[in-house]
């Protein structure tokens, strides 16, 4: 065996954190069933070029943050069979990632992004490579620009999506309703009171997890004003991320307030701040909203970016698990509804387990040994 074979592939790309963390899971998840698996990961666009990435990233949160109709009119646009077809990212660093696979010979190709699945795809459209290719669908809709006859496996979030890629004439057995992979560690079963003692939180008082997200969220400072302020007596977890910026504007804000605030910048423990507390405000990207499904989290969903997170929004509110609030006075009615409502936070509770898929990445890599074939 050649040292520079490899065993898996994993190709995505990082637009926001979830096509990341969804590949993170999967190799976590390839890993447990199989140790000694070989697995590279190649976050797409940086490591063609880490200039086009900054470039390419600073200008979709320019776009969603501040011209989100412009963003809903692409996506709309977007969203045909033309250009799933003839899409520019099939063209994408082709022949610098062909090279690459000639030399490292996988076993198969996942991807967590469209520009990926494209790229292979074309790949194996021209009959220039015949590996198993598996692509991960990272949202709870389905937009055209994941379709693609070559791809060999599809793993996806549900059975509304399953449908979708079957009438576009991709062979039912090659969609797998396996949900969004999240990381194994949301399956604990350690008691909300026991994690509440532990970070020195009340076990009485309603806690809320406020996430900003990969890129901020909305009005971040104006909530936390809010939260800081609400008559009723709360305890309020902020996860800023990496903006350490806006984790130091949020705690001057919140100091001296009559409502305990813990903020935090980026955590690698977030299953336990979503086990601790009793409401999730956060936008509707696909990875954070399946890991509150998994930790049985209900949700209030603050301006969710038009397109793909629009979509998430409106199938977990139809799924009975979050309220979507698209300015901050209706958040500010939402809020005190579902803070007046404890019977009601406990039944979009119990109707999270109706549709959560915490072992999604356990159960796409049971799939994905099968198709690799290793001796």
């Amino acid at each position: 065996m050649n040292d520079n074979n490899i065993d898996v592939l994993m190709l995505t790309a990082s637009y926001g954190g979830g096509h990341l963390q969804a590949a993170k899971a999967m190799v976590l998840g390839l890993k447990a069933l199989k140790p000694d698996l070989r697995i590279e990961t190649l976050d797409y666009v940086r490591w063609l070029n880490s200039a086009l990435d900054y470039i390419t990233r600073l200008l979709y949160v320019k776009v969603t943050s501040k011209a989100p109709l412009i963003w809903h009119i692409l996506y709309d646009i977007t969203d045909r069979p033309f250009f799933a077809k003839y899409s520019i990212a099939r063209k994408l660093g082709f022949g610098r990632l062909y090279n690459y696979i000639a030399v490292k010979k996988p076993k198969v190709i996942i991807s967590t992004h469209f520009f990926t699945t494209a790229v292979i795809g074309e790949m194996k459209n021209k009959g220039l490579i015949n590996i198993p290719l598996a692509t991960i669908i990272t949202d709870n809709i389905m937009h055209a620009l994941w379709f693609n006859p070559n791809v060999d496996l599809y793993l996806v979030a549900n059975e509304m999506i399953k449908k979708e890629l079957i009438k576009k004439g991709i062979s039912p057995d090659d969609v797998k309703v396996t949900g969004i992979p999240i990381d194994l560690k949301f399956n604990h079963k350690e008691s909300k009171n026991s994690l509440r003692r532990r970070y020195n939180l009340s076990t009485e008082l309603p806690t809320i997890l406020v996430m900003c997200g990969a890129y901020g969220m909305g009005d971040i400072l104006g909530i936390c004003d809010y939260l800081a302020k609400h008559e009723k007596r709360l305890q309020v977890v902020v996860v800023t991320g990496k903006d350490e910026k806006l984790k130091k504007r949020i705690s001057e804000l919140a100091f001296g307030s009559r409502n305990k605030f813990l903020v935090l910048g980026y955590v690698n423990n977030v299953f336990e701040w979503m086990g601790v507390s009793d409401l999730l405000i956060s936008k509707a990207g696909g990875l954070t909203t399946s890991e509150a499904l998994a930790s049985n989290l209900p949700m209030l969903i603050y301006r969710p970016i038009p397109g793909q997170e629009e979509g998430n929004a409106n199938y977990l509110m139809q799924a009975g698990v979050a309220r979507v609030a698209y300015n901050m006075e209706q958040f500010k009615e939402d809020f005190q509804y579902l803070l007046s409502q404890p019977n009601l936070l406990a039944e979009m509770s119990s109707k999270c387990s109706l549709i959560k898929k915490p072992l999604a990445a356990l159960q796409g890599s049971k799939m994905l040994l099968d198709i690799m074939e290793i001796n």
